[in-house]
């Protein structure tokens, strides 16, 4: 409970200091799955190489959707900042693994951002591969590779985006997204709803994503009440 706590008061800290952003945005921010996908890789086991590179490219695609971009550096380094300056670790290490021209370069390009954005789920051992296409027309999309048995972390699902399981020289839509847990589970094709039932705790349509992502936050204050009820 406390580690939450502090990453939404480094949230609500940077986005409070950030000029053109309220704290209506640090609202949107800590309810964002792409936003909790850090929060659980910052404190999970993995390595944090790259971390930094990360979360910036995170913040210009959330940014992005509002036309305010532009503070996406600052602020996500700020975040990140705060939120190991309370928790008193040192992130210099991590921090300088940013390459400063690279990084610039994806984020003044709308193509590039959406490129490593969904680069950012990319499973160098997964067998499959989901085609992303852009809202830019049918000339620009990324091949991700994943392992559809496992699903990917949380954010990669994004409204008004299209995604396709890419079989040979064919495209399967996907039809349907389960959210189980921290991970997006993906179908495609046409399946019954009893099977739907049977395998599923939640089912959306892509084309209301936004709505999975407030029951995933509603899940987590569920959780939260709950815990407050036991104490």
């Amino acid at each position: 409970m406390r580690k939450k706590y502090l990453w939404k008061k480094a949230i609500q800290k940077s986005c409070n200091a950030t000029e053109g952003i309220d704290s209506s945005f640090a609202n949107y921010l800590i309810k964002s799955a792409s936003i909790k996908r850090h929060f659980y890789w910052i404190n999970g086991k993995k390595s944090l190489d790259n971390l930094y590179r990360s979360f910036v490219i995170t913040i210009a695609f959330e940014l992005h959707l509002f036309n305010t971009k532009e503070v996406a550096w600052s602020l996500a380094f700020a975040i990140l900042d705060n939120w190991f300056e309370l928790n008193n670790i040192d992130s210099q290490e991590i921090r300088s693994q940013v390459n400063t021209e690279e990084l610039n370069s994806v984020l003044n390009s709308k193509i590039k951002l959406y490129r490593e954005y969904f680069l950012l789920y990319d499973d160098p051992f997964g067998i499959d591969v989901i085609r992303v296409h852009f809202p830019l027309g049918n000339f620009y999309s990324v091949d991700v590779k994943v392992n559809l048995s496992r699903g990917t972390e949380c954010g990669f699902f994004r409204s008004g985006f299209s995604y396709y399981k890419v079989e040979g020289q064919s495209e399967q839509a996907t039809t349907l997204i389960a959210v189980v847990g921290d991970r997006e589970v993906y179908k495609f094709g046409c399946y019954s709803f009893s099977w739907i039932l049977t395998h599923f705790r939640l089912i959306k349509s892509i084309k209301v994503y936004k709505e999975t992502e407030s029951i995933l936050n509603q899940d987590e204050n569920d959780g939260d009440n709950e815990s407050k009820k036991k104490e």
